[in-house]
């Protein structure tokens, strides 16, 4: 039921709809106030590192990556995000590093010049993970040489 709902979440969020305020089409998410979304984010954060059930856990994966994709491509930041997927890539328990890796995978344009340093660390780590799944993860920029020449989001 969680991961219908996660998946039910991430369709709904991402249709396009006109914006009361601005008369023009934008996902659906993005209309909402700042006092609905706030609390939505935070869920599906806590959702992420507190999902003991991995496929639930990715699906909700997916709803976060659906929705930074539509903070970054709005201009617009998540400031927590970086922080929850940080964690989560250190996590003990592989399926919840995989599901981090995914989201950054799926998502680059959430990784701020600022942070590029970090995400170096941290891939370069998940290139050397223990967990299969977690190395076949593929990033944007497929290897660690591509991390170090600053082939970071895009930039």
């Amino acid at each position: 039921m969680r991961s219908s709902a996660a998946v039910i979440f991430r369709r709904v969020a991402s249709k396009a709809r006109k914006d009361p305020t601005t008369n023009e089409n934008k996902e659906l998410f993005l209309t909402l106030s700042d006092d609905a979304k706030v609390p939505i984010r935070s869920g599906l954060l806590q959702c992420l590192a507190t999902e003991q059930i991995s496929h639930v856990r990715n699906k909700v994966g997916d709803a976060i990556a659906e929705i930074a994709r539509q903070y970054t491509d709005n201009g617009e930041a998540w400031p927590e995000l970086l922080g929850a997927l940080f964690q989560s890539s250190q996590s003990p328990d592989s399926s919840v590093r995989e599901c981090a890796f995914r989201i950054f995978t799926t998502t680059p344009g959430i990784i701020e010049r600022q942070h590029e340093n970090v995400v170096q660390e941290v891939f370069g780590k998940a290139f050397r993970d223990d967990s299969v799944n977690v190395c076949i993860v593929r990033t944007p920029w497929g290897s660690v040489a591509d991390l170090n020449a600053g082939q970071v989001g895009g930039h």
